[in-house]
């Protein structure tokens, strides 16, 4: 896995130039490193991040070991209810949309004004929503606040290696902000349109039967037809 740039993220948020900033920029790499399900893989993570930071590779390898037994590590959470396959984890509109905010963190107060918890279907996106959600209350960002949160090791080690990804990092090409605002078009607007095909399916159930009645239903398909409307950019 490449993780140049997880490691120059972490130089980027402390000074590497002091022996402090050295090993606050290590330690905010342990929760990557403890996603990783291969200990050659995490070996050599180690190794690299030190190499990079500048530290010894033993005392990066202690200080994580140091790390893993006395944090709530991944070793400590492996059988709590949650994703256990890579098969339980398919990347979908609510999970992009999750990831896209998990790597920028500084957008979930506005996701979250946007879409509430309970309106989240796909149980991985639910369960990073949560975490999300615990990091927002507790004030805290940066991804390695974050990966702890999450319960299911199988969900950390995809967010870790898909977080990586350039899909979910802004550039001059890509605004994170309006990615994560179309998302959520999308989203909704897939939600109208099942809320749409069950108004339809239970007026007709009621057209069967004499007298029901029907104005309430009429009146919701109106409101969602509006929503849809003015989602896809149309006045009317």
């Amino acid at each position: 896995m490449d993780f140049e740039y997880i490691i120059a993220q972490g130089k980027a948020r402390f000074d590497t130039t002091q022996p402090q900033g050295r090993a606050q920029a290590l330690s905010a790499l342990f929760p990557y490193f403890d996603a990783l399900g291969s200990v050659t893989e995490r070996d050599a993570c180690i190794a690299a991040a030190a190499d990079e930071i500048r530290v010894e590779k033993s005392a990066a390898a202690e200080d994580y070991e140091r790390w893993r037994r006395t944090s709530g590590s991944a070793s400590k959470k492996t059988n709590q209810e949650g994703p256990t396959t890579e098969t339980n984890i398919r990347m979908n509109d609510e999970l992009f949309l999750l990831m896209l905010v998990s790597v920028n963190m500084d957008l979930f107060s506005e996701f979250r004004a946007a879409i509430k918890m309970e309106e989240i279907e796909d149980n991985a996106a639910k369960e990073l929503y949560v975490a999300l959600e615990e990091c927002y209350r507790n004030e805290e960002s940066g991804i390695e606040t974050l990966l702890p949160r999450i319960t299911s090791p199988v969900l950390r080690n995809f967010v870790v290696k898909r977080g990586i990804s350039p899909e979910f990092k802004g550039d001059e090409k890509r605004d994170p902000r309006k990615i994560m605002n179309d998302g959520i078009g999308r989203v909704r607007e897939k939600k109208f349109r099942r809320r749409l095909s069950e108004i339809g399916a239970e007026l007709r159930l009621k057209e069967r039967e004499p007298g029901s009645d029907v104005d309430g239903l009429i009146a919701e398909k109106m409101l969602i037809d509006a929503e849809i409307r003015k989602l896809e950019g149309k006045t009317g």
